[in-house]
């Protein structure tokens, strides 16, 4: 059961008692304002969330209004690493054509279908990430995943692109992890699906992109 009280009566403190999600914030819009405005805000109750009781910051906008693919992907990743419900707001008629085949070129289809993320989201262990870096331009999220693994996340709220590099070893001290004991890392990009043995995720992000990472820690 959902509770939608749209984060008025707090229900991130006692809504585990009455249903299994709870609406955090006001409804969502189809621009980037909103989408950054519903994160910043369900992020940071990022410890009220587990198993039987979920932050939802209102349903997916993927493929709505002027999104450009980045700030689709983005999005939606977002969502994931947060342990958000993911509900299409689209119109998932445009998913298939005449003859009920699916278009395999829709960019929204492609998004909202990413196993890799779908995965994070969906993780049995049930912690929502944790902010760990915050900057004008640029966030970093992290979340412990139930094999040992780690999500990591990085968010270009800038009007540029960046080339970002972010070292590995900095995850071994963070408490909410697993990754101490590590000997090196596995690093797959869940957008690009590229796998490489490394201590450092570098990457060029769009304009309100993101770069999202599974690491393995090789023991």
């Amino acid at each position: 059961m959902c509770i939608s009280d749209r984060g008025t009566a707090c229900p991130w403190d006692w809504g585990a008692k009455a249903g299994n999600m709870w609406r955090t914030t006001h409804d969502i819009l189809p621009n980037w304002q909103s989408i950054m405005a519903l994160y910043n805000y369900t992020i940071n109750k990022c410890k009220t969330s587990k198993p039987g009781g979920w932050n939802d910051p209102d349903m997916l906008e993927v493929g709505n209004g002027k999104l450009t693919e980045a700030e689709n992907k983005a999005h939606f990743s977002l969502w994931c690493m947060m342990a958000a419900p993911l509900m299409l707001g689209n119109d998932i008629r445009k998913f298939v054509d005449g003859n009920n085949n699916c278009v395999d070129g829709n960019s929204t289809l492609k998004i909202v279908t990413n196993r890799q993320l779908i995965a994070i989201d969906q993780d049995p262990l049930g912690k929502a990430a944790h902010r760990i870096q915050r900057s004008l331009s640029t966030d970093v999220l992290v979340r412990p995943l139930a094999n040992g693994d780690a999500a990591l996340c990085i968010l270009n709220k800038g009007a540029k692109s960046k080339n970002i590099s972010f070292d590995i070893n900095t995850l071994r001290d963070n408490e909410y992890l697993d990754l101490s004991g590590a000997k090196g890392f596995e690093i797959h990009d869940l957008w690009t699906d590229e796998r490489t043995v490394s201590d450092t995720a570098s990457a060029v992000i769009q304009k309100h992109g993101v770069a999202v990472y599974r690491i393995k820690p090789l023991h």
